[in-house]
């Protein structure tokens, strides 16, 4: 068994106790914490030279608690379907089967780097499949069980237990159902549609690219193909097929109240919706950006529109800038060899699949480097004998490494004209960094759950340990070193820390919401991040009550505003409040004068008032 495991009862909560000066925290989650370990709320991150603060009037240790308070159940029926046919249908690899690879390690004696990748991740996964049924089998007669959580140092939530939990792999979510069960009335249209909306996104096959309209239509086509899963071979066509599976149990469960002329089933199924690519979402919230907005369901939407999808937007565009680059080369506007024309050539003839892009545009809020960007882009290629690169999707998409490079390149050359107050942000938070950095000062901003953030990573020197005297060989070590901070990481993590401390701090108002609130009468809710779940029933209102909570973060620019407020208050406490004079910007400290950015000129508007009438927020 791994050492961090379900609980069988609730976990201690998490509280601070106040005895005149004196303030002792109390750990919570597993019972055995502050007795036989020390595990505080915020897990530790050696890289940083102190933890984030969490102030007096906070929602944090509501937030762990009430999260960690949610039971769950082995969903049973999806467990046995998976016993009797999980290896017929490759819902998960087969426990005894050994890898071809294996045996070539075994007569060979060794395998090429690619080979070594594919054998190790294979035996990863068997194992962590192996691992989480076990463990559902442990619990399977357990008729509740408890996931607690911690939180980093942005505020961001992580299941404190090992495998089966809702933040791991497809298979242990489709194994946990809610403990306390809802009833969902049959009437209820609004909590039906929900739940065909959400097995029509688990299908997949660009359905969850489609109106909600349009998702209720394809289930109510195929209800007998699903109705009839176990024979019909639908399961094998999902792309999410053990979600599938658990929404087909569900569904069945639906079907049989009706024929049954009952008035409500019960339900414990999670509904999980997603953000449309979340880190965008905060970043046109905290610049007032319209234009991004729009292609981020964060504007006026029906039942009957289909959500705008960023990725195929941006690839659209990327094909337009090829298309573009070979017009400006043919009239003479640019010069470039006869390889790069020719690259631009294949890129523009090729049909960018969104698939391609996902990870690289989804990581450039967080500061994805072009070589990271290009790395996201090579892994979805496989290298043949004449250099040619193939995708893995689609055989007769063929790059040369330098196609990669300039589409790398052009990824971010995209984004950032299409919306420029992406790149203009980008460099505000860069120049406060550098300003921070050059003040020798950490990077502190507050949030409105009452976490203080610090960012200030530490640096580490270099040694080299000879471990036998009768060897010369010796190898590196990096050893942390408290005294010297990491200029670079400084600069490079401020923007995806503050996207991420945001994201965070949203999870936790919402949550806040959900328990104070007496018409959401059983409290059953979790997050992965950007993805919310609760039962069908209470779709529609978690999605008003994100509104609300972005209404809060967000109107009139307020966090934003407050941010740059909180970090010029930061340098005139540290300087005194002569240091920094506002109707010039200029900082005076010593003999220093550095000119502090303007965040006025990056605001456009108040982006958030178009949120009201959004439908696919999240979906």
């Amino acid at each position: 068994l791994p050492n961090k495991i379900p609980m069988v009862v609730k976990p201690k909560p998490y509280s601070r106790k106040i005895a005149g000066n004196v303030v002792k925290e109390e750990l919570g989650g597993f019972l055995l914490n502050d007795l036989n370990y020390i595990s505080p709320i915020i897990i530790q991150n050696w890289e940083l030279k102190n933890p984030s603060e969490i102030e007096d009037d906070n929602v944090i240790y509501d937030l762990v608690n009430n999260i960690s308070s949610v039971g769950y159940k082995i969903n049973i029926e999806v467990l046995d379907f998976i016993l009797n046919y999980g290896i017929d249908l490759n819902l998960i690899l087969n426990p005894k089967e050994s890898h071809p690879l294996n045996e070539k390690l075994s007569t060979e004696g060794k395998l090429t780097i690619k080979e070594g990748k594919i054998l190790e991740g294979y035996l990863s996964q068997k194992q962590l499949e192996m691992n989480i049924i076990g463990l559902a089998l442990i619990y399977k007669n357990i008729p509740e069980f408890y996931i607690p959580i911690r939180i980093d140092n942005r505020g961001r939530a992580y299941c404190n237990t090992d495998y089966l939990n809702y933040q791991s792999i497809e298979l242990a979510k489709s194994l946990l159902l809610f403990s306390n069960e809802e009833k969902i009335e049959l009437v209820d249209e609004q909590a039906v549609n929900y739940l065909k909306i959400y097995g029509a996104n688990c299908f997949g096959n660009g359905l969850n690219k489609k109106s909600f309209e349009d998702r209720i239509n394809w289930v109510n086509e195929n209800e007998n193909k699903i109705l009839d899963f176990k024979n019909s071979g639908i399961i094998s066509l999902a792309e999410s097929k053990l979600l599938f599976t658990a929404f087909c149990f569900e569904y069945c469960n639906y079907n049989r109240a009706l024929k049954n002329s009952d008035t409500f089933f019960y339900s414990g199924l999670p509904i999980q919706l997603d953000a449309t690519c979340n880190g965008y979402q905060h970043l046109a919230l905290l610049t007032g950006d319209e234009s991004l907005s729009s292609e981020l369901n964060l504007t006026s939407s029906t039942f009957y529109d289909k959500p705008k999808d960023f990725y195929t937007f941006v690839a659209l565009h990327i094909k337009d800038y090829f298309i573009e680059k070979i017009s400006q080369i043919k009239k003479g506007e640019i010069e470039v060899t006869g390889e790069i024309l020719e690259s631009y050539e294949r890129l523009a003839n090729l049909n960018i699949q969104r698939a391609l892009i996902k990870q690289p545009v989804m990581t450039k809020p967080y500061n994805a480097s072009l070589f990271q960007i290009k790395n996201y882009i090579q892994e979805e290629f496989d290298q043949d004998s004449n250099h040619w690169f193939i995708y893995k999707k689609d055989t007769n998409v063929k790059l040369k490494r330098l196609d990669i490079s300039i589409l790398a390149q052009a990824v971010e050359v995209v984004i950032y004209k299409k919306f420029p107050k992406l790149n203009e942000f980008s460099d505000y938070l860069k120049k406060v960094a550098d300003i921070c950095n050059r003040l020798n000062i950490t990077i502190p901003w507050y949030l409105p759950t009452g976490l203080k953030v610090d960012q200030d990573y530490i640096d580490t020197d270099l040694i080299r340990i000879k471990p036998f005297l009768y060897k010369k060989s010796s190898f590196s070590l990096r050893v942390p070193n408290k005294e010297k901070r990491n200029r670079g990481k400084q600069v490079r993590a401020l923007m995806p820390n503050l996207v991420h401390s945001l994201d965070a701090a949203s999870l936790a108002l919402l949550v806040n919401l959900v328990f104070k609130d007496d018409s959401f009468k059983i409290k059953n809710i979790y997050s992965v991040h950007d993805c919310f779940a609760v039962t069908a029933n209470n779709v529609q209102d978690l999605i008003n009550k994100l509104k609300l909570v972005y209404t809060k973060i967000y109107s009139d620019n307020n966090y934003i505003v407050n941010f740059d407020k909180g970090i010029k208050d930061y340098i005139k406490l540290q300087f005194g409040q002569n240091s920094f004079s506002e109707n010039e910007r200029i900082l005076k400290i010593n003999n220093l004068e550095i000119e502090y950015p303007d965040i006025k000129t990056i605001i456009e508007g108040n982006s958030v008032e178009l949120l009201k009438n959004s439908t696919y927020l999240i979906n």
